[in-house]
């Protein structure tokens, strides 16, 4: 689910990609800030998709209501991760997540640890040059 993460939204999504994530749908929960232009512009339309998901449509919690419609509408799809765009999902050994969940074929679902690490002692986020699109 995203909501005005264009500045984050093209590393996140080339990041993903690098990973062996094989198709990224994108929930926009009310964005201002045009995410669909990152996706022409950087020719991820054949990667990405982006579903409107507005707040008026929401009944109690963004989240949960989020995880319950993904699980019925993709259910095509084997493996399916929800994350937000300040998650970024990765094998510490370097290997594709295609290549770690072949180990998984037989499992219903999986956990994953989660890791928070922090701001790095910035309390304003630094420029990292590659500018903005």
């Amino acid at each position: 689910m995203i909501k005005d993460e264009r500045e984050y939204l093209k590393e996140w999504i080339h990041f993903h990609l690098d990973q062996g994530f094989q198709k990224i749908l994108l929930f926009d929960n009310d964005s201002v800030d045009s995410p669909s232009q990152v996706l022409s512009l950087c020719n991820f339309s054949k990667y990405c998709e982006i579903f409107p998901w507005p707040s008026s449509t929401l009944k109690s919690n963004t989240q949960l209501d989020f995880l319950k419609f993904a699980i019925k509408k993709f259910s095509e799809f084997r493996w399916l991760a929800c994350i937000d765009v300040d998650e970024f999902m990765f094998q510490k050994n370097g290997s594709s997540m295609v290549d770690f969940l072949a180990d998984y074929e037989d499992s219903a679902c999986l956990k994953t640890a989660w890791r928070n690490f922090g701001y790095g002692g910035n309390i304003v986020p630094p420029t990292h040059g590659g500018g903005s699109i």
